[in-house]
């Protein structure tokens, strides 16, 4: 009979049902596809780092003629640094191959990543890098949109500072693997993090605002049954039955929509290390598993009113005067988030971090459950302003103070979502680099090994560029080049007028901010530096002497020295594009960094983390638009009541303005609270601990606050509202 009694509720033609028959449907298929997207995106970041270990070098414990050569570089193709990985055959014995190479590459040749082959193909002069080139395969990569390339590198272009490798793949043991890549992986604990924040949280919360949606039928038809003296448990599993009876089908297109999808999500827009196809497919069982547990949770928020009936005097036998009371539970998310704050100074920094991330998911969660005991003591004090209005709106906001602040909730959490990401951007210093343009085109080239006469021809075919030998020291930055050659490149450069080989005091200061130097480290300009050679400073009757044994350059290049090049009559881009294109194949094992030293810079996370919160606006949005066509498909009755017994359409008007705007600002409040308490703890944990960003967080109140005012106003001057039609019943 219960589940009869439900199937009839949940199949009901009646117009006053069709509500709950359309959103009860559609949030669950929203939500189960939102958890096992989320549930994919785990399983991705898991198979990413897995083919990542694959990959490892292993390091040799003692250097034989059977390792594999190795020696990582730097290099950059339209702004973006990409990995290039130089690879020397061993002399003897079958080498190791990393995964997704049929060999090692021999000299000249490459091996790329898909998304460097497609730039080779579209871009002729980048493609002179590599004349002779060959797609990795994907059980080698990382990621989709991955910059990666294995190059062929000579025996004798390698150096002291070359690894020697015995193998590809895990570690195990004592064995000692050289990482790779891995800066550019989103880390597992901010990957939970992130799905937990930006999936399941806007997922939980559409749920709970879908299953909540209002039908008059179904108030009328458990009424009714409480009247009628049904017993508590009869009332839960008939509300069970009539929500599984509706979210079921719901879950099972979201379901089978996601199986089909899966295999075939690959790169996903605005973020970087993006998995490839297949890697959010879960395993049978953990999609059964996420299905059900939306089922288990609907079931959960539907089984919430009846077991509220013996607090609900409205609904008694013997219906009397009362109200609702809210439960304590409510601030126990944000009292364990207070207790977490106030002991995280006294634990460990390798538990900090959790803790505080903790402590943000718990005041998100906090959100929609306290936004309700706000909007009581709210309302408690408009009822003491004795209008009708105000005395009808207090009365109400006070007597169901759940029903009025849910149309808010999604705008709140999204708010506070925002603002918590705008501290995470502050955390994570996304601004890594200031984002101004250099001065000049200027490239440093990093080389492994180089000849006179290779440096000579480099200079003749950048001509007119400077190019000189540089070098570091520990606290010094060394030029082989003077003064007056420099200042024809860089405008403005100051040169001592009574030895115009060296700089003024402007002109070293200029020089520093085109190479990006540190404060500390001084720059010296040596016309005399010669690349692998020693190098003199004299110092009046002193001299500093700088040991480079010049004997054979193949032993003697020093890591820290390489070529500078300078050119005013090109842009920095150009300059590094054709400086890259050159040296690859003149100087193998080298590599090149200009303009994109200068260039803006975000981590691989702030990526994720800006996709992440785009999708959640887009599910808290429809969480918004819910329960507002909720409310207003509800309150028709009710307006029609007061216009019977004479309340003017002008007070009328005023009433659902304040019925609106007030738990609206009130629940906002609760938002914004939670934060900018988020947002100050993340800009707290930087280090150096920066400003809070006050204009943008002035930026996101305004973007909340300015529709709901709009909202309200229209409310009250009568362009939207309830029809009127039917007052005269």
């Amino acid at each position: 009979m219960i589940v009869r009694l439900a199937f009839r509720l949940a199949t009901s033609r009646s117009p006053e049902h069709r509500w709950r028959q359309l959103a009860v449907p559609l949030a669950s298929s929203i939500s189960v596809i939102l958890v096992l997207f989320g549930s994919g995106l785990l399983a991705a970041n898991r198979r990413q780092e897995e083919r990542l270990l694959e990959r490892t070098p292993i390091l040799a414990e003692v250097p034989s003629d059977a390792d594999v050569l190795l020696q990582p570089r730097a290099d950059v193709v339209n702004g973006d640094q990409y990995l290039t990985i130089w690879l020397a055959a061993p002399l003897e014995g079958n080498p190791p191959v990393p995964p997704g190479l049929p060999r090692l590459p021999t000299p000249g040749e490459a091996f790329v990543s898909p998304r460097l082959a497609q730039v080779l193909a579209e871009d002729v002069d980048f493609a002179r890098r590599y004349p002779l080139w060959t797609q990795i395969g994907s059980d080698g990569l990382v990621a989709s949109d991955e910059l990666i390339a294995y190059v062929g590198l000579p025996r004798d272009r390698v150096n002291e500072r070359t690894h020697h490798i015995v193998a590809f793949g895990r570690p195990s043991g004592s064995q000692r693997g050289l990482v790779l890549g891995l800066s550019d992986l989103p880390r597992s604990s901010q990957m939970v993090t992130g799905v937990v924040i930006f999936a399941f949280l806007p997922g939980l919360i559409l749920l709970y605002l879908g299953a909540s949606a209002n039908s008059v039928l179904r108030d009328h038809r458990f009424q009714i049954l409480t009247w009628l003296g049904a017993p508590r448990g009869t009332l839960v599993k008939v509300a069970v039955a009539e929500v599984l009876s509706l979210a079921a089908p719901g879950v099972a297109l979201g379901l089978v929509t996601w199986l089909a999808l899966a295999p075939k999500v690959g790169p996903m827009p605005f973020v970087w290390m993006d998995p490839l196809k297949g890697d959010l497919v879960l395993p049978w069982w953990v999609a059964l598993l996420d299905s059900v547990a939306i089922l288990a949770i609907t079931s959960t928020l539907a089984a919430a009113g009846p077991l509220a009936i013996g607090r609900r005097p409205d609904l008694r036998p013997r219906p009397s005067l009362g109200r609702a009371r809210l439960q304590d539970y409510r601030l126990y998310p944000l009292g364990i988030a207070a207790l977490i704050l106030l002991a995280r100074p006294w634990v460990s920094e390798a538990r900090a971090d959790g803790l505080l991330v903790a402590a943000m998911v718990l005041m998100l969660v906090g959100v929609p459950l306290v936004a309700p005991l706000v909007v009581r003591q709210v309302g408690v004090h408009l009822a003491h302003i004795h209008t009708v209005p105000t005395l009808l709106a207090g009365s109400r906001l006070g007597w169901d103070p759940i029903r009025n602040a849910r149309p808010h909730i999604a705008a709140a959490t999204l708010v506070a979502l925002t603002l918590t990401v705008l501290g995470y951007q502050k955390l994570t210093n996304a601004e890594i680099r200031s984002g101004h343009a250099p001065p000049v085109a200027l490239v440093t080239v990093n080389i492994n090994v180089a000849t006179a006469d290779e440096i000579g021809q480099l200079a003749s075919e950048l001509r007119p560029a400077v190019v000189a030998v540089f070098r570091e020291d520990a606290n010094r930055w060394i030029v082989g080049a003077n003064c007056q050659e420099i200042s024809r490149h860089i405008a403005g450069m100051g040169c001592d007028q009574n030895s115009p080989a060296d700089f003024d005091s402007t002109g070293e200061l200029r020089m520093s901010q085109a190479l990006g130097l540190p404060s500390q480290l001084d720059l010296v300009l040596a016309p005399d530096l010669r690349l692998g050679t020693e190098w003199h400073e004299h110092t009046g009757s002193e001299s500093a002497t700088h040991e480079h044994a010049p004997s054979d350059l193949s032993q003697t290049s020093h890591f820290h020295d390489g070529l500078l090049v300078i050119d005013s009559t090109t842009s920095p881009a150009d300059l590094e594009q054709s400086v890259g294109t050159l040296t690859t194949t003149a100087l193998p094992g080298s590599s090149v960094l200009g303009v994109s030293r200068f260039r803006r810079y975000y981590p691989p996370s702030w990526s994720w983390t800006v996709a992440g919160l785009a999708m959640a606006a887009a599910v808290l949005t429809l969480g918004t638009i819910l329960p507002i066509m909720d409310r207003l498909t509800s309150t028709r009755a009710q307006r029609r009541h007061l216009l019977k017994i004479g309340v003017t359409e002008r007070r009328l008007r005023f009433l659902e303005a304040l019925l609106f705007g007030i738990p609206f600002a009130a629940v906002i409040g609760v938002g914004v609270t939670a934060g900018i308490t988020s947002c100050w703890l993340l800009v707290s944990q930087a280090h150096p601990p920066g400003p809070m960003p006050w204009a943008s967080i002035v930026a996101v109140l305004m973007a909340a606050t300015i529709p709901g005012t709009a909202a309200s106003l229209a409310v009250a001057l009568g362009i939207v509202g309830s029809s009127t039609s039917g007052q005269a019943e």
